[in-house]
Formats: C-alpha cells, structure tokens, sequence
C-alpha cells in the first residue's frame, strides 16, 4: 500500500504534501476486459469486485494488468475559497485561494 501511496503522490500534485495520506478500499476489478479500447472509471464501476487484502504479497492476488479502484483518504482536509470584491466604478476585485486544515481540528 505505501507503494501505491507514493505513486498516487506523484502523479497527482494536488495530494502531495497532506499529512496522514493513505490508500483504503482497494479493490481489484474482475470479469472486464479492456483490452478492447481505453479503460475509464465509468467503465470499471460496472463490473464485479473484489477486495485486495491488505497485508501479505501484492502477487499474491494481483498481477500485470489488473485494474484497482480506491479510496483515499488524509488527516487533512482542503477548502477551496472564492472572494470577489466589488470596488467603486463596476470593478472587480476577485482571489482564488485553497486553506488546508486539519481533520481533527476543533474551535472554541
């Protein structure tokens, strides 16, 4: 699984950095073939799963060419904001910006 955590990181920015991140749920996507034509998650979803154990060997019950689903998860959580001022003579102020918190933060 932690393999799999680092390839999710590497290839995906946006979860780098978050703390805690891990890799649940994984399963392993049986009786589809796609050989014929580009795999999709809309396409996986439709067919039978199966659990992959989380300990032992990975060749133990997967092999090249297997297609895994899973979920992921972080201690962190991100918000995304949005502000737009208006400003004297219809002009507008606007800032994008992403607020990382932790999961388990509590407020007064």
């Amino acid at each position: 699984m932690q393999k799999i955590k680092e390839n999710v990181e590497t290839k995906y920015e946006h979860l780098s950095g978050l703390n805690g991140l891990q890799v649940k749920d994984l399963k392993k996507v049986t009786g589809a073939d796609f050989s014929k034509g580009p795999s999709s998650v809309s396409r996986a979803i439709k067919n039978p799963m199966s659990s992959v154990p989380s300990k032992g060997p990975v060749s133990s019950c997967l092999k090249a060419n297997d297609h895994l689903l899973f979920d992921i998860d972080s201690d962190d959580i991100w918000i995304k904001f949005k502000l737009i001022i208006e400003a004297p003579g219809n002009q507008y102020v606007e800032a994008n910006f992403d607020v990382k918190f932790d999961k388990q933060m509590t407020g007064d």
